[in-house]
């Protein structure tokens, strides 16, 4: 009998200014495949765009599949451990390491799916003892993308992490809010949301690439959001960011944001019926449906 798991699946917004269309976001990928360019993400992991490629040959604006590789680069200049004689190792001892410069090791592989028509990249965060946070990712994304945008290949793309679908909610939701902060980046134009939508309309007619609001209760009173407050808010969960400080139910000061708890889908495998990539595609179809 096949052994069920679970993988866990995570999310992140991206936002190309114009021009763009789900062509030119499959264009953005292929060519940061292209680049070939690591990034270190700690002392000796380095992350990297691994593969990219359609679900649909015929049709790559449907969908993309992909990789992300995690690895090893280290010093070799650095001391190195002689695990039998526990003392550091000799020269002699590293005559005997020839491991040439273009094999490293300790890879792992995380799948994705990218959307073009939502621009939402879904990837496995944990599978196994394989774990990587949506921060690696976005740093990865970021570092790709900003050298792209150097090059004159692609104008500038906003990557932001798909924050926890209650966020907004548990902000909204607190005793009373002291202090509100929203930052947006201007959305796509096409984004179906009707909030997004209107707030790209918004920051594009006064040329604004973000807007930041700033709000503060004044002394034992709470903020009352209206309803535009509340619609920047819910444009900024995917396109920036929103952080409020104030109190819960029973009186505690709480800080709650969109960025505190990303999206996490707890999805079980059975490997006799299905397959990682199978799951994570229908998943991000799942989760791009309730994101409307």
């Amino acid at each position: 009998m096949a052994r069920q798991r679970s993988i866990e699946i995570s999310g992140l917004n991206i936002a190309m200014h114009a021009p763009h269309s789900p062509a030119r976001y499959v264009e953005l990928f292929n060519d940061a495949l292209r680049l070939r360019l690591p990034l270190r993400v700690s002392n000796v992991h380095m992350l990297m765009l691994g593969s990219v490629y359609p679900d649909n040959p015929d049709r790559p604006e449907d969908g993309l599949n992909g990789s992300i590789y995690r690895f090893v680069r280290l010093d070799p200049n650095e001391p190195w451990f002689n695990a039998e004689t526990h003392e550091v190792a000799t020269q002699d001892d590293l005559l005997q390491v020839n491991i040439p410069p273009n094999l490293l090791p300790h890879l792992q592989t995380f799948p994705f799916v990218f959307r073009p028509a939502t621009h939402h990249l879904y990837f496995v965060r944990k599978d196994r003892k394989d774990s990587m946070g949506a921060d690696s990712v976005k740093k990865l994304l970021d570092h790709l993308f900003r050298a792209l945008e150097l090059a004159n290949q692609h104008p500038e793309t906003s990557v932001t992490v798909i924050p926890d679908e209650q966020s907004i909610e548990r902000i909204f939701g607190m005793r009373a809010i002291e202090n509100l902060i929203i930052e947006l980046n201007r959305p796509n134009p096409d984004d179906g949301d009707d909030d997004q939508a209107r707030w790209e309309e918004k920051l594009r007619n006064q040329q604004l690439k973000k807007m930041t609001l700033r709000l503060q209760s004044g002394r034992g009173e709470s903020i009352r959001a209206d309803d535009e407050t509340r619609s920047m808010a819910k444009a900024a969960a995917l396109n920036g960011k929103v952080f409020a400080i104030g109190s819960d139910q029973d009186g505690k000061k709480v800080e709650e944001s969109t960025v505190a708890r990303n999206l996490v889908e707890f999805v079980p495998i059975n490997s006799a019926l299905d397959t990682v990539q199978g799951a994570l595609t229908r998943t991000a179809i799942e989760i791009d449906a309730r994101l409307g």
